[in-house]
Formats: structure tokens, C-alpha cells, sequence
């Protein structure tokens, strides 16, 4: 993992250099109760991210000088970490914030897309999240559904937060891609990823009873493949991580997985390297 971080890193803009990192994570939401019918707060919670990475060759992810998000200059990073429901992004986004130290903050998408429309929650990121810390401004954001649905609590980020994670899936999409420094697509095999998703919110008590779980997630999955068909993020993504490999991983090991990068896992030959 700290190979795949000091990857990160080294794509950072020139001002913006690699600092000594530490083991501190600070909470990026407070209050707040998850859970319920119909949500998707629950996230990737428990997921079990490997540590397999590819270069995804598409180089820096921040925006062209044109738009507004490049023409800023930033001190903080921002980096998305996004794949499917059930690939593994919960983990892998804990396992980065580990390694940035004081200062480190995840946004969890599905706190912004609780009961809002399928994938139609991304001007709530920018505009009440990313363009206000762009500017320099704390955010101590409370999303309308947690107000119209009673859900106490705020999304607060300092202003002066050094690494902003953006964790859950459609994190990287094209709305949002001129704000990141760096993106993470988690490759996920989709029968694996649903295995563990249903598992997970059946333990949660999510979505009601295993029948309702699986129907709750299918639909889900229905929507979530069509809004990628569409986005590709995986195509801008400077990184690729197997979230969903079969080879067990063990810490201090990082296996590096050759071929192209697509949406789901493949049995592309693999290499392991120890660090």
C-alpha cells in the first residue's frame, strides 16, 4: 500500500511536495445515523480491498488550465477512490488514509447520495464540497435528504485539510474529474462483489431481509452499470486496483496486474513484488 501511495505522490504538482506521512485519520463525518430502507450510507463498509495495483497511463487527472478547478492553485490533494458497489473502496480509501497522517479527511459518497436520485448527486459534491474547500472555505455541510429525512450530523472538512479522499462509486466520474489530482478505479468481479455486498448489508440489517437485500441490490447494480457504461471512469483512471482478486494478500506484498484497464476483474497474468 505505501508503494501505491508514494505512486500517488509522485504525480502531485510540483508545489505540492510529498510530505513525511503518519498513521493519523481524522473523521470526515460527524453525527449522523446510517442504515434504513432504501440507503446506501452502509458504502463498501467491511469490503476486503487487496493490494493489487496497475498504472492506469493516463497520467495526472487534474483539469485542463482551461477550467476553473486548474486554473486555482491547490495545496491539498484530492483523490477519488471509485469502482462498483462491493469492489473494495472502503478499505482501500481507510488503508490510504493511514498513510497521509494528520490533516486527512474522506468524503463518502454515499453520504451524499443517501435518498437522493440514483447518480444524480454530484452537484451536491461540488458545489457544497470541493469548489468551497477550492476557495479556501471550511465545509460543515448537512445534505437536504438528511434534513427532510431527519438525519442529524454534517460532512465537515477544515480548510486547511492536506489530503481529501473522495471514496464510493461515481467518485471519479467526468462531473467531478477537474477537481481530483488523482483517481483509483477498483476493479471488482462482479459475482464476487455482489456476494460480499449482499453479505454485508444483510449483517447491517441495511435493506431489509436477505430477499429484500438481493432485490435492493440488483436494482441497484442495474444503474450503477448503466452510469458507468456512460462515464468509463476506469479510462481516466491514473491507478488500477483489484479489490476482489483471488490472490489473498498479505501485508508487505503489493501484485502488480498487467492488462488493459476495464471495469471488471480479469485473469490477466500477474507479477508479485514484495516492499
Amino acid at each position: 500500500m505505501s508503494e501505491l501511495w508514494a505512486a500517488i505522490t509522485a504525480g502531485f504538482e510540483a508545489d505540492d511536495d510529498a510530505e513525511a506521512v503518519g498513521s493519523d485519520v481524522s473523521s470526515s463525518v460527524r453525527g449522523g445515523a446510517s442504515g434504513g430502507a432504501g440507503d446506501r450510507t452502509q458504502g463498501n463498509v467491511g469490503d476486503d480491498a487487496s493490494n493489487e495495483i496497475s498504472s492506469g497511463g493516463n497520467g495526472h487527472v487534474q483539469g485542463d488550465g482551461d477550467s476553473d478547478a486548474g486554473d486555482h492553485t491547490r495545496q491539498r490533494r484530492v483523490v477519488a477512490v471509485d469502482g462498483r458497489s462491493g469492489s473494495g473502496k472502503t478499505t482501500l480509501a481507510d488503508q490510504l488514509a493511514a498513510l497521509c497522517g494528520d490533516h486527512t479527511f474522506i468524503v463518502h459518497t454515499d453520504d451524499l447520495a443517501w435518498y437522493e436520485p440514483m447518480f444524480d448527486w454530484f452537484h451536491l459534491l461540488t458545489d457544497s464540497i470541493l469548489k468551497p474547500l477550492q476557495d479556501g472555505v471550511s465545509v460543515s455541510f448537512t445534505p437536504p435528504e438528511w434534513v427532510r429525512r431527519g438525519r442529524t450530523g454534517s460532512i465537515d472538512v477544515p480548510s486547511d485539510v492536506e489530503t481529501l479522499i473522495i471514496e464510493g462509486a461515481g467518485s471519479s466520474c467526468k462531473a467531478v474529474a477537474d477537481f481530483l489530482d488523482a483517481a483509483i478505479w477498483v476493479r471488482s468481479d462482479r459475482v464476487e462483489a455482489k456476494r460480499r455486498g449482499v453479505e454485508r448489508d444483510v449483517a447491517a440489517n441495511a435493506n431489509g431481509d436477505r430477499e429484500e437485500c438481493v432485490a435492493f441490490w440488483d436494482s441497484w447494480d442495474e444503474d450503477e452499470r448503466r452510469f458507468f457504461a456512460a462515464d468509463k471512469p476506469w479510462e481516466r483512471a491514473d491507478f488500477i486496483v483489484d479489490g476482489t482478486s483471488s490472490t489473498a494478500f498479505q501485508p508487505g506484498m503489493v501484485t502488480m496486474k498487467a492488462g488493459p484497464a476495464d471495469a471488471d476483474d480479469s485473469s490477466a497474468s500477474v507479477s508479485t513484488n514484495h516492499v
